[in-house]
């Protein structure tokens, strides 16, 4: 999965979508603070962690054209939940679970040991 990691440069101001509306109160980036987003739209940065905590709501900042606000790259990192891939021997479950008339069906792959 790919995100952008970035660190301010100086105090950079947070709005609520590319070169939109402010917040009130005024939020804003310090010098040094890291970010990740999700989004690149012309240099806006579409923030999902500030300092490493999850950001809540719509927040976005400007790089600036030639990143003078922000410095920022792609970065691969593994995705948070993947599918597990099952190896040859594997023992495989089923579960359905059925709440509020919804079946939700679970598959558990791995070595089963009796205990």
């Amino acid at each position: 999965m790919l995100i952008i990691k970035g660190t301010a440069k100086g105090t950079v101001k947070i709005r609520k979508s590319p070169a939109g509306a402010e917040f009130s109160p005024p939020q804003y980036l310090l010098t040094g603070d890291t970010i990740e987003a999700s989004e690149n739209s012309v240099q806006w940065l579409h923030l999902s962690k500030i300092n490493g905590v999850a950001v809540v709501g719509e927040k976005w900042s400007s790089a600036g054209p030639n990143e003078e606000y922000i410095t920022w790259d792609w970065v691969t990192v593994p995705d948070p939940n993947p599918d597990p891939v099952p190896t040859p021997g594997d023992d495989k479950i089923e579960v359905k679970i059925e709440e509020n008339g919804v079946v939700n069906t679970y598959t558990i792959t791995g070595k089963l040991v009796k205990s």
